[in-house]
């Protein structure tokens, strides 16, 4: 997730090795945990993941999240006019 800029973490060493820490939940992050919690919005995010990249994953999903909010604003734009 820290890779992905979800959340971010301290890195440190120690006599077991490297640990990382969660110190904090990005925006990014929070966007990501609000759209996914959404059972609606996650099955249009997850069925255009599939159909733009043919596959599931963290990374397809956080990028057809700002995908659905445009069509989401669209459609609200187009309903008004």
């Amino acid at each position: 997730m820290a890779e992905d800029g979800l959340i971010e973490v301290h890195k440190g060493g120690t006599a077991r090795g490297w640990e990382w820490h969660p110190t904090r939940v990005t925006l990014a992050g929070h966007r990501y945990l609000a759209a996914i919690k959404d059972d609606t919005f996650y099955a249009t995010i997850k069925e255009m993941a599939e159909k733009t990249f043919g596959t599931i994953s963290v990374e397809t999903i956080k990028a057809a999240i700002p995908m659905v909010f445009s069509a989401i604003a669209k459609h609200a734009s187009d309903a008004s006019s």
